[in-house]
């Protein structure tokens, strides 16, 4: 029996329609939540007289991550008996982690009474017995999707590091991003003196609240403020923002600048 006609069979369920986009596929109209939503809409006016729809929509979520706000309403729903029937485009939405979408799908929805429908995989939990092996099989696939997702985003990363490109949002206190010669890199702007000197009194044993100390009184703006006015230093009596044992620390970050000591940006700190 196709899952069309075991629809049919079941007229005025409560149905709750889950669809998920993740931020990598913002731009393929294909997997768009207005997509999905009609998709599946247009299944169920087809399908099923069911007027009783109540949709959950998590955008920006990755199908590893199973704390969504939406789908855990949606899990929360199901719990409290308030649906009959989930469904959405294809087991993707749901999930891409076979063990944890497993248990969704062999234990919690049974256990609660819920039918699981996606429509692009023909696949109904009501023929559950003829589709284990299909849908073990998708679930691994998805998360290898997954993984495999994940994977090339560290290589390509890492290849533009080696290829002397700073892949960082930001660029660390001391520097500036720049481009040069088709390479995203950093460079010292005005803060590398204030740097080098924090360097300096840290080598000569200063904690980090004298060098704090140290800067407050030579008027030194604080990286904040020097991120939003682009001036150096201030006078006192024009912010009340000053520098600290923490910010001191947070701008000596060894790994920043062994790393950002070599100004062809071959590292990833932001």
């Amino acid at each position: 029996m196709e899952v069309s006609e075991q629809m049919n069979n079941i007229l005025c369920q409560r149905i709750g329609i889950y669809a998920r986009l993740s931020v990598r596929n913002t731009e393929r109209e294909e997997m768009s939540i207005e997509n999905q939503l009609l998709l599946v809409g247009q299944y169920l006016d087809q399908h099923t007289e069911c007027q009783q729809r109540k949709v959950y929509v998590d955008y920006g979520y990755s199908g590893t991550n199973f704390q969504r706000p939406e789908f855990q309403q949606m899990i929360e729903d199901c719990r409290l008996g308030l649906l009959d029937a989930v469904i959405a485009k294809d087991l993707s939405r749901l999930g891409r982690e076979h063990l944890q979408l497993g248990w969704y799908l062999e234990y919690f929805f049974p256990a609660n009474n819920v039918r699981v429908i996606t429509v692009t995989d023909h696949y109904d939990s009501a023929r559950l017995t003829e589709q284990m092996l299909i849908v073990g099989l998708k679930n691994l696939l998805n998360e290898w999707y997954a993984v495999d997702t994940g994977y090339k985003v560290r290589l390509a990363k890492r290849q533009q590091r080696e290829q002397g490109n700073f892949i960082g949002a930001k660029a660390p206190y001391g520097y500036r991003i720049c481009y040069r010669n088709g390479k995203r890199v950093l460079e010292p702007d005005q803060t590398f003196s204030v740097l080098t000197n924090i360097q300096n009194m840290r080598r000569a044993g200063q904690s980090s609240v004298q060098i704090a100390n140290k800067l407050n009184e030579d008027h030194i703006a604080t990286p904040e403020i020097y991120r939003r006015t682009g001036i150096l230093r201030i006078p006192q009596d024009q912010t009340t923002d000053k520098w600290s044992g923490a910010m001191v620390r947070g701008v000596w970050n060894h790994k920043n600048i062994a790393c950002c000591s070599n100004t062809s940006g071959d590292n990833d700190t932001a």
